[in-house]
């Protein structure tokens, strides 16, 4: 019993005869026939009975076209999934992002999950070094980290590029202007990241540029922390723009800029070296590569 004997089954089925089944299968009739036949040998039972220029089903060929039907409806669910993951539209992805570049994806991930809901998407968060040498390893499909990235083991590309501003309390003195001179910046204290990390060293080498030693009061592990912690008056800090959305839009925290400094920092897409990428993981890249927000922030 072979699936094509039961698709021909079923449209002879459902045309109660040889020639309307032809017609839309695109076959002879006496290839028809043929298959018809082949398959009641197989099977040992009678399917039709000819009455009246009709096909008429038998009790046995009303119990296989129960199962037949449900078969080769099964088939074309089948090769339906099986087309829409190898063009992307199906399948898993696992994203490591670095904890500061979350802040960057909602908007992205909302509606490229509307646009493609068969994807399904486990993110992980970590610093940038540990999602790299996880994509590395293949724990991870793809990583978004902080550039610039050196690693022979890696595909890299630059897929946006954010600001880092000066972030203080709206209701500190620095809130009523949208500049600061590196003078003026120097006065007050910091609350940076965590020492030794790589945000905590980019930021630490961007003030320094600017002539700016800054006297760090706190080193923290989270954005969310050094957030809280500016609220709460305990010092300034440096961060992307895209970090402090939320609060500049609920009145809380203001972002600023150093006179004569900008600080802006890529976000680089990695993937393994030398591996074969699901179709998922090329579709997901595309989209970012090809996101009105991602290639604005590159062009600005």
């Amino acid at each position: 019993m072979k699936l094509r004997q039961l698709e021909v089954f079923c449209k002879v089925f459902e045309c109660r005869g040889v020639t309307r089944a032809a017609d839309a299968l695109f076959m002879t009739q006496p290839a028809v026939s043929l298959q018809i036949r082949a398959l009641e040998r197989s099977l040992g039972v009678k399917l039709f009975e000819h009455r009246a220029g009709s096909m008429v089903p038998t009790p046995a060929g009303e119990i296989l076209y129960r199962y037949a039907s449900a078969i080769r409806d099964l088939h074309t669910v089948a090769q339906s999934s099986l087309e829409q993951y190898r063009h992307g539209y199906h399948g898993r992805i696992l994203l490591g992002v670095a904890t500061g570049v979350l802040y960057l994806l909602p908007p992205f991930l909302k509606q490229y999950r509307k646009a493609v809901p068969g994807v399904e998407i486990t993110l992980h968060s970590a610093n940038s070094d540990r999602v790299r040498e996880d994509v590395a390893r293949g724990t991870h499909d793809i990583g978004l980290v902080w550039g610039p990235v050196a690693d022979d083991r890696l595909e890299c590309e630059v897929v946006a590029r954010t600001e880092f501003c000066v972030i203080v309390p709206c209701d500190h003195e620095l809130a009523e202007t949208d500049e600061v001179s590196p003078e003026r910046l120097s006065q007050y204290p910091f609350v940076l990241g965590a020492e030794g990390t790589a945000t905590r060293n980019f930021v630490e080498a961007k003030l320094r540029e600017a002539g700016i030693i800054p006297r760090v009061v706190a080193g923290l592990s989270t954005t969310e922390a050094m957030k809280r912690a500016v609220e709460s008056q305990i010092g300034l800090t440096v961060l992307s723009r895209e970090a402090v959305q939320y609060e500049i839009q609920a009145g809380v925290l203001k972002p600023i800029r150093i006179s004569g400094v900008s600080i802006h920092r890529d976000v680089v897409l990695v993937q393994a070296n030398r591996r074969i990428k699901p179709s998922a993981v090329v579709r997901f890249v595309s989209a970012v590569r090809s996101h009105p927000m991602f290639v604005q922030s590159r062009v600005t």
